[in-house]
């Protein structure tokens, strides 16, 4: 389930047409935005995910403006293979760039659905992370759909 969290200036929220609701213009621009940004991500965490494999991979998206990208960190992991740890660095250096505005990366032959780990993580940092599953094949890679996680109360029981 994809729940996104971004505001359009109101410059942007103009009307389209004489009589129609800027609301409207507004919506559907966010919309395209969103959509945007999704599609983007979705290809920079496959190109990074398929680079660092059998590594799981990881990284930030930051926004810039109204611009929002994704950006790989180091995995400095002990466990690369099934867990991931940001190098602080890239992180820092990340978050000297822009906004970060989420967090993502990428399980190896398995499916992207959350560990207990991811959930807390998300809540920690309070920005929804992206998940990818990132498979090798005889020709190559393939990926699953993305799996996003939001900050949404989770505790460990």
């Amino acid at each position: 389930r994809l729940m996104f969290r971004r505001t359009i200036a109101p410059s942007v929220c103009r009307p389209a047409k004489p009589g129609l609701a800027p609301t409207l213009t507004c919506r559907l621009a966010a919309f395209r935005e969103q959509i945007a940004l999704v599609n983007d991500l979705l290809q920079a965490i496959q190109e990074e995910g398929a680079r660092q494999y059998p590594n799981e991979a990881c990284g930030v998206v930051v926004r810039k403006g109204r611009k929002s990208v994704a950006l790989p960190c180091k995995n400095t992991s002990a466990d690369s293979r099934n867990h991931f740890l940001m190098d602080a660095n890239d992180y820092a250096t990340a978050a000297d760039q822009g906004e970060i505005i989420g967090i993502w990366h990428t399980h190896v032959n398995i499916p992207p659905e959350p560990y207990d780990a991811d959930r807390v993580g998300c809540e920690n940092s309070g920005v929804p992370w992206y998940i990818v599953g990132v498979f090798k094949a005889d020709n190559g890679f393939s990926f699953s759909e993305m799996v996003v996680a939001v900050p949404a109360g989770f505790e460990m029981g």
